[in-house]
């Protein structure tokens, strides 16, 4: 079965609506409630009481995973609350709370901590959408100026052991990420560059 992100809401909602409105034949019969026809899917969805309670963002959450890395459900969470709109969103955290702080409890070892890790990551996609974590009643995360007692050296030989770790596949797939992010270095590198230089001419201008 085809899986669609929720933050492409509409296709999510269609998706929703075919898998639980048989005999369809049109959009327009998606569309369609009772005889009034809305203009969008997720609208009709909620006339239909698709979305009457929890049901199907733990669905959604159940069927991603088994295949989803726990920073792709910890999105996925973050999409839930801002574009779902679901009903208990502190059930929700607390019911796949294991599989969204997963990867921080390999490192960490203390749940508190990997709680407040998680948390952070999806405050950063909530913050995007001018969403906060207070919004849907979720534990406080972790702020950025507790990373200062972060000990690089520890860290960076645990990365490479981890590294050292990694099959063929999740190695490919290390390389292309750290490729992307040197890309994305030499941009911004190149930008401060070029911008040095405006303000340079810009000054010798007044």
């Amino acid at each position: 079965m085809y899986t669609v992100s929720l933050n492409d809401a509409e296709r999510f909602y269609l998706r929703l609506l075919l898998l639980n409105v048989r005999g369809a034949k049109s959009f327009k019969c998606l569309k369609t409630v009772n005889g009034e026809t809305y203009k969008t899917f997720k609208e009709a969805a909620i006339r239909r009481n698709l979305l009457a309670d929890d049901r199907e963002w733990e669905d959604a959450m159940e069927e991603s995973v088994s295949f989803k890395m726990p920073a792709q459900l910890r999105q996925l969470f973050a999409y839930i609350c801002i574009f779902g709109s679901p009903k208990h969103p502190l059930t929700l955290w607390e019911n796949f709370k294991s599989f969204l702080i997963e990867d921080f409890m390999k490192q960490m070892k203390n749940e508190d901590r990997a709680v407040r890790l998680a948390m952070r990551d999806i405050e950063d996609v909530f913050r995007l959408h001018g969403k906060k974590y207070q919004d849907f009643n979720l534990p406080k995360p972790s702020y950025y100026k507790s990373m200062k007692n972060f000990k690089t050296e520890e860290e960076r030989i645990q990365g490479e052991k981890n590294k050292s770790m990694l099959n063929e596949q999740q190695r490919s797939a290390f390389d292309k990420i750290m490729l992307a992010i040197e890309k994305k270095k030499q941009i911004i590198a190149s930008f401060s560059t070029v911008q040095e230089e405006v303000e340079k001419h810009s000054y010798t201008i007044l």
